[in-house]
């Protein structure tokens, strides 16, 4: 599929229904001449053939160049683009173009469409967002975590603190939130490894799940936590509202005791139509990406938390787990027995 436009030169004026009978076919009644064959040598010098530059090319085929008309086949994350230039070249040349997709005809003489902002391309969006917030989240107290891009950790009160890291996509980014207790890290890596980090929970879903300390649900945030890089100028917003947020909902988190937080303690209000069953795995562990992960660093939460009730803990890990391997879910990883193992040795 591609977004096609068609531009030609007819013997005299054409509806738009009559321009979409030329571009369906038989083309009859178009100029083949000097006009068409100086618009098309100016659009490859901008928008080179797909043949001749892949790259640079935002062409999803080879331009079909008839006598009297060129049809071409556009990508459609360049389309808004490519049209605008196709319109200003086809005004400087006396040309039609016909849009079959919308079934509107521009004219020579109208007024061609207003240039778009240029898109930036998925690496070129995240470098530059990158750029914009890494020195502010350094003034806001985070520094790089070692071993891992994008990645920081902002200290809070008594071995706690909170872990941010970037969920980059192709066109947006995500605000990724670890909390850090160093009596619960050092068991849990012990358990999964040195090399791991604290898993990641999504700052949206902790922020509709109501769990920030003292930042209740509103609605005036729903459907925000995804930061747009697709212009220059989203880029630049996005990063200012993504910083806003960080400041808002991330930091709170630094000084919440962790085994309050995932036993359902005074970390905030809950949304109201928020509970477990729009939990994807039910229990604190299916709040994180990776819930075996979860699962092991929750249960080290706890067991540091109440060491009394140790042993019951570590059942209901099991059992968990034992649930998750009988439905057949990703969560029940090979390891993830002998993790939880692990982790009752070094708690011991």
């Amino acid at each position: 599929m591609s977004f096609d436009l068609f531009v030609f030169e007819p013997a005299r004026a054409v509806t738009a229904a009559e321009a979409a009978a030329l571009h369906a076919g038989p083309r009859e009644g178009l100029v083949a001449g000097a006009r068409i064959d100086a618009f098309y040598e100016a659009l490859v010098k901008v928008y080179p053939q797909l043949d001749d530059d892949e790259e640079a090319s935002p062409f999803a085929a080879t331009l079909d160049r008839l006598p009297g008309a060129v049809v071409m086949p556009i990508v459609f994350s360049r389309a808004d683009e490519v049209h605008a230039a196709v319109e200003r070249l086809a005004a400087q040349h006396g040309l039609h173009v016909f849009d079959p997709q919308s079934g509107k005809l521009f004219a020579p003489g109208a007024v061609p469409r207003a240039t778009p902002p240029k898109k930036l391309s998925s690496r070129e969006g995240v470098t530059r967002f990158c750029a914009l917030v890494t020195p502010a989240l350094a003034e806001l107290g985070f520094v790089p975590v070692k071993r891992k891009k994008d990645r920081w950790r902002r200290g809070g009160e008594g071995g706690r603190s909170v872990e941010l890291a970037l969920n980059l996509a192709t066109r947006d980014a995500r605000p990724d939130i670890a909390l850090v207790d160093e009596d619960v890290l050092r068991p849990y890596l012990a358990a999964v490894g040195p090399k791991e980090l604290a898993p990641l929970m999504g700052l949206q879903h902790l922020y509709f799940g109501g769990l920030i300390a003292g930042r209740p649900w509103d609605a005036a945030y729903e459907g925000s936590f995804a930061y747009e890089l697709c212009h220059e100028e989203c880029v630049d917003a996005s990063a200012r509202t993504f910083l806003a947020e960080v400041e808002l909902f991330a930091l709170p988190l630094g000084n919440v005791a962790l085994g309050d937080f995932f036993g359902g303690g005074p970390a905030g209000t809950s949304r109201k139509n928020w509970g477990p069953s729009q939990e994807k795995v039910p229990g604190p562990a299916g709040r994180f990406w990776r819930w075996d992960r979860g699962l092991v660093y929750v249960t080290a939460a706890f067991a540091v938390a109440r060491p009394s009730e140790r042993a019951a803990i570590f059942a209901d890990a099991r059992a968990r787990f034992a649930q998750w391997r009988a439905k057949q879910l990703h969560a029940a990883t090979p390891t993830l027995g002998a993790e939880l193992d692990a982790l009752e040795r070094a708690l011991a």
